[in-house]
């Protein structure tokens, strides 16, 4: 799967309260800022193709072409910045909301939709009989993974 592009959302939090006009006119280059009271700052980010939505509340979003591992980057720099401008900013609850492919992918094994089906966290949906059969698997947490490993395991014995 590599060479495949992804798209990730994935939020975090810096625990102050931020002024964006002075964010947006002072320490960031390549924003944007709405009138709106409750507007968010627009920072785009070129390095790693993406969006990063900075709140008042010091709630951060970021939206984009990129992994994981560059989307937690991406937001630490912003984090970064924020301090170095002299907010007490603490970079906390990182999630990555979800990672999605950007382009079809066609992998050179094949796959049996109706056993990955099967599995204890996956849902098969269907709008239409005219468009694919789908199969979500919802990862809520990784304790829920491990916890659906040892019950199979479990079950083995």
């Amino acid at each position: 799967m590599e060479g495949v592009p992804l798209r990730v959302l994935a939020d975090a939090d810096l625990c102050c309260d931020l002024d964006l006009d002075r964010l947006c006119t002072v320490v960031f280059v390549n924003c944007e800022l709405s009138r709106t009271p409750t507007a968010a700052l627009v920072i785009h980010m070129q390095r790693c193709r993406s969006i990063v939505k900075v709140r008042r509340s010091g709630e951060v979003n970021l939206a984009g072409q990129c992994s994981p591992e560059e989307a937690r980057a991406a937001l630490k720099k912003v984090a970064y910045r924020c301090g170095v401008a002299g907010y007490p900013v603490h970079f906390r609850r990182f999630v990555v909301r979800s990672v999605k492919w950007c382009a079809a992918y066609r992998p050179q094994y094949p796959i049996d939709i109706i056993r990955l089906g099967q599995h204890p966290l996956a849902e098969i949906r269907q709008t239409s009989t005219a468009q694919p059969l789908r199969v979500f698997i919802h990862l809520l947490a990784r304790d829920a993974l491990v916890g659906a490993r040892a019950g199979r395991a479990a079950e083995g014995d």
